[in-house]
């Protein structure tokens, strides 16, 4: 394995669950959402037609696609996997996952790979730093231009003193709406002090909260 695993203590598992937690770079991942090949061969020929993005499909970058999406479709190990444009979040319980993604997928970039150490309170939030009191994290689900567009000017219109969203769901707000649906992912989360945030956020997109937990500051480390 060429990439070192860093330890994250943590109030349990990843999504209660899960040891280890890999973060993928590779060029539009995010196309083999679903892992079905036929889905994700439709969804690359409508991008193509993008004056955005249409001329970074190369022969390559197609075929490296594929190829990833097969390894997915054949890993027998149990995973979890969450994808959002060049990135890809795979979490196991099965260190030798990380080896074979390496070995038969040379193309793609693991950024770092984590283990949770379960070792602080469950429930809540430990950070050093903050400013804030509450974190909210989202459910996965389709967001489709209107309701994009309604959030994007929601948050554009907050105070960051207030609220915060992290950075791949500040990304994800500003996704291009021809795409006509957005894959909202549940690692997507923000900080905020008010408690009535989540409701206001349901307003506008209903159905989308999966948990708002306590942020406590972490008095050692």
């Amino acid at each position: 394995m060429k990439t070192k695993i860093q330890t994250e203590q943590r109030s349990d598992l990843y999504f209660n669950k899960w040891q280890y937690s890999i973060a993928i770079y590779q060029h539009r991942i995010g196309d083999i959402r679903g892992l079905n090949r036929a889905a994700t061969l439709e969804r690359i020929e409508f991008r193509k037609l993008s004056k955005f993005i249409g001329n970074s499909y190369s022969p390559d970058i197609v075929t490296n696609i594929l190829a990833t999406l097969e390894f997915f479709k054949g890993e027998q190990a149990p995973f979890k996997l969450t994808l959002s444009s060049n990135w890809a979040y795979v979490y196991s319980n099965d260190i030798d996952f990380i080896s074979r993604f390496e070995s038969q997928c040379p193309y793609a970039q693991v950024r770092f790979v984590k283990q949770a150490e379960v070792s602080e309170p469950r429930d809540v939030v430990m950070l050093k730093d903050t400013k804030y009191a509450y974190r909210t994290y989202f459910k996965s689900r389709w967001v489709e231009d209107h309701e994009l567009v309604a959030l994007d000017n929601f948050f554009t219109a907050q105070n960051e003193d207030n609220i915060k969203p992290c950075g791949s769901f500040k990304k994800f707000l500003k996704s291009n709406v021809m795409y006509r649906s957005h894959w909202l992912a549940d690692h997507y989360f923000v900080d905020h002090n008010d408690p009535g945030y989540p409701l206001m956020i349901n307003l506008l997109l209903t159905k989308s909260i999966r948990k708002t937990l306590p942020i406590v500051q972490r008095i050692n480390n």
